[in-house]
């Protein structure tokens, strides 16, 4: 027998209706070369159309488990696989059910249902009922694979994807895939990935959904990393709002202070299922790549981040815009921080932002005491903008301010801000350097300034010191000039 149905088979015939059902043991090839599923249900009706009320049509499922014995004869462990296959289809626009005869329960499992339903119009991701469906139905073919092949005992891939193909007045052909693969690999780690896609083909095509992909490695000896990468695309020119899996928000802190949302993968149940809803998805015209992940080596060094990449060709804010946020840690050395960095850019201009800071801790325990920050901004726009939760104002920014001490005995400390803007060009200054008893101070400004009232300002404060046990000198000394008719920088007008 090279296939083989043993178990029930039910069949009715009546002017009205055509029903077939099965449910066996199916079983492919001959002796020592048979491969065995565990078991096979199968269903069709054909509606004639006869009964008032109902649709002529026909209505299927099909669904088969595989055991964990099927695979290539004589490689033993070399390669196995197990899982299940369902296919659901529907052309009458109606729900339909069957009631499984009596004389056939002793032949289902005690969790196999004992009413069978194919729904008007195709299921959720979930494999139930959706619960967004057309409310007139629709013409469709649903197919779920679920699988899990190990290969060498070494090597193990779980998979799930089902395929959809629906047909309704309002959307035309609707395909929806949705997968979700995973593998463990000794040594690395694991690897996975979840999709869910919606391509419409009709009046009005396009494509919407997301992606996951998460990589976990723990088992590097020395080395951890872990990350997740979250891909949205949408390629019409409005938001769209479909049935996905729902995100998970994680708070952490943020550099600088307050705390970000990020995502944290797609949200479970307690059966540890995914959860379906229905969201918007604001990105239009393009795709949004989000990732967060973590990776240390040695517990040395430790690097944490989150970068978010927007890409946008249509809806009221097109253009590319890349933002980060991480910090980096050197063992007992310190950390650096990057703060809403990144750029944007659209049809106003440019705006660009690059904020780093090294905290006070930084090399205390080495004899050394950092603390610096940098700030660089570019606004070409003309207007206020903000990047992340930051203020970007426009023209040009550049500010760097620190203090440095070395073994306690010498210590240098100090700002500097350089503004250009539509106004003019601003530069401000406070530096400080001490070298045991000597200690040298200068502060102030410059402004080069257009627009209502042109001018130039300076402001410049300086003072030195010489403090030994024997002898003290100080000297001091101010110079400033304004030619606008405005006080500027600490400086009067004149």
């Amino acid at each position: 027998d090279l296939v083989r149905l043993q178990g029930g088979f039910f069949l009715s015939i009546n002017p009205e209706r055509f029903e077939l059902f099965v449910t066996a043991e199916l079983s492919f090839g001959i002796g020592d070369s048979q491969l065995t599923y565990g078991s096979a249900t199968g269903l069709i009706i054909i509606q004639t159309g006869l009964a008032p009320g109902k649709n002529p049509g026909i209505a299927g499922l099909l669904k088969a488990s595989a055991s964990a014995a099927l695979g290539l004869p004589g490689l033993g462990s070399l390669f196995s696989i197990e899982g299940s296959v369902l296919v659901m289809f529907n052309t009458t626009l109606q729900d339909q059910s069957f009631a499984i005869p009596e004389a056939f329960l002793p032949l289902l499992k005690p969790d196999d249902p004992r009413v069978i339903e194919i729904y008007a119009s195709a299921p959720g991701l979930d494999g139930l009922r959706n619960p967004n469906a057309p409310p007139g139905g629709e013409v469709y073919v649903s197919v779920s694979i679920s699988a899990r092949i190990t290969i060498g005992g070494v090597i193990s891939l779980t998979g799930f994807v089902q395929l959809q193909f629906a047909v309704s007045g309002t959307d035309g052909l609707r395909i929806q895939i949705t997968g979700a693969l995973s593998t463990e690999i000794s040594f690395l780690g694991s690897l996975s990935a979840t999709l869910n896609l919606n391509l419409f083909i009709g009046p009005n095509p396009g494509v919407v959904g997301r992606i996951l992909l998460s990589l976990q490695s723990n088992d590097v000896p020395g080395l951890n990393m872990n990350g997740l990468f979250l891909l949205e695309i949408n390629s019409y020119g409005t938001p769209q709002t479909i049935d996905t899996f729902k995100l998970k928000e994680v708070q952490r802190p943020k550099a600088g202070g307050g705390t970000t949302t990020f995502f944290g993968g797609f949200e479970r149940d307690s059966a540890g299922n995914l959860i379906v809803t229905r969201e918007t998805l604001k990105v239009v015209g393009g795709f949004r790549l989000v990732f967060a992940g973590e990776l240390r080596i040695a517990n040395i060094l430790n690097i944490n981040a989150s970068v978010e990449f927007r890409l946008e060709l249509a809806g009221s804010n097109p253009g590319i815009e890349l933002i980060i946020n991480g910090e980096m840690t050197l063992g007992a050395i310190g950390s650096i921080k990057l703060i809403d960095s990144g750029f944007r850019i659209n049809s106003e201009g440019l705006v660009a932002r690059l904020d780093l800071q090294i905290e006070s801790s930084f090399g205390q325990d080495i004899g050394l005491s950092f603390e610096v920050s940098a700030l660089m901004q570019l606004n070409t726009t003309g207007r206020t903008q903000t990047l992340g939760s930051s203020r970007v104002d426009p023209g040009f920014r550049l500010r760097l301010e620190g203090n440095v001490n070395f073994l306690g005995f010498a210590k240098a400390s100090g700002f500097v801000d350089i503004v250009i803007s539509p106004e003019g060009f601003q530069l401000e200054f406070a530096v400080s350097f001490s070298l045991g008893f000597l200690i040298f101070e200068a502060s102030g400004g410059a402004a080069v300034v257009t627009g209502n009232d042109p001018g130039f300002v300076l402001n410049l404060n300086v003072r030195a010191v010489a403090d030994a046990s024997v002898f003290y000198i100080e000297a001091a000394g101010t110079l400033q000039i304004n030619t606008t008719n405005t006080t500027r920088i600490g400086v009067a007008a004149t």
